[in-house]
């Protein structure tokens, strides 16, 4: 993965890239998309762009699709072992979902571990966790965009279910560059993933 295209440096806050792609540790002008296909008489399958009733039609963006929307995985959640709901694969480097919804919910799941096995229910803890490995520069970058766009502080305790998709929300469009999907979707996938 190149993270170096998220680093900010000079002290630039994320105001002064406004108008421009945010670049995310997927790197979204990655290549090698995953089709969506459904079935069609005979066996066949084909390209399909019908949307669920819960997810907003698709967006049409100028360039690639980020490679955590193409693979129903916004969060870009790193490929493992974990039986997760919907999963149908990876990608060499992260999972691969049946739909976004499920995607949403392993990130609610995720979530909920962390919270539940390791104590983290703040933004600076959920984020250090979330982008191990990566530089301090991406994970302090990372927060001020969570704090900026949601009004939590980065040690606030997270709550309730609405705290906690709000930030997967804007998690999604730090990873991606775009959050194409409706609140509610969101809310309740998160929901599912957490209960």
């Amino acid at each position: 993965m190149n993270k170096t295209s998220l680093l900010i440096g000079g002290g630039v806050g994320l105001a002064a890239v406004a108008g421009l792609m945010f670049a995310s540790r997927a790197n979204a002008s990655e290549t090698g998309a995953v089709p969506v296909t459904t079935p069609t008489a005979g066996g066949n399958t084909a390209p399909t762009t019908t949307p669920t009733t819960q997810e907003k039609p698709p967006v049409t963006v100028a360039g690639p699709v980020p490679r955590g929307i193409r693979n129903n995985n916004p969060g870009n959640i790193k490929k493992s072992a974990s039986p997760w709901v919907g999963k149908v694969g990876n990608d060499g480097t992260f999972e691969i979902f049946d739909t976004a919804q499920n995607g949403i919910r392993a990130m609610g799941r995720l979530l909920r571990t962390y919270r539940n096995s390791y104590g983290l229910n703040t933004i600076r803890g959920i984020i250090q966790r979330w982008t191990a490995g990566d530089s301090s520069t991406i994970q302090n970058n990372y927060v001020k965009h969570l704090v900026n766009k949601t009004g939590i502080g980065e040690g606030d305790q997270l709550i309730s279910v609405s705290q906690y998709a709000a930030v997967v929300e804007n998690m999604i469009f730090f990873e991606n560059g775009q959050q194409p999907y409706s609140k509610a979707l969101i809310v309740e996938a998160v929901q599912n993933g957490m209960a």
